[in-house]
């Protein structure tokens, strides 16, 4: 990957986000529906302890993704960093030549 020592780290190359992507989807597809109503519980520092059921931690996961790009884009507006438009649908666009 990159000299971790030094703080550089590469980023990883289309193809290989291409592969873990159809990897994370093959896997998914893969839950049956017993999978996605399986409770797990969590709970927060000592706090009270809490449960949701798979599918409904999954459905976090990817809103919780969604606010954070949010964030970021927000962020280097305010730098005055224009992000471009790095919607999924545009990016496989422009990178098709990659086989992403």
């Amino acid at each position: 990957m990159g000299d971790a020592a030094a703080g550089k780290v590469a980023a990883p190359s289309p193809g290989s986000r291409c592969q873990a992507s159809t990897e994370s989807i093959r896997q998914r597809s893969a839950l049956t529906d017993a999978d996605l109503n399986r409770l797990v519980e969590y709970q927060f520092g000592e706090g009270a302890k809490h449960a949701l059921s798979v599918g409904r931690l999954m459905q976090h996961a990817v809103v919780h993704a969604v606010h954070h790009r949010g964030q970021i884009t927000l962020m280097l507006h305010e730098l005055g960093v224009e992000p471009g438009d790095f919607d999924i649908l545009f990016y496989a666009e422009a990178n098709a030549h990659e086989g992403v």
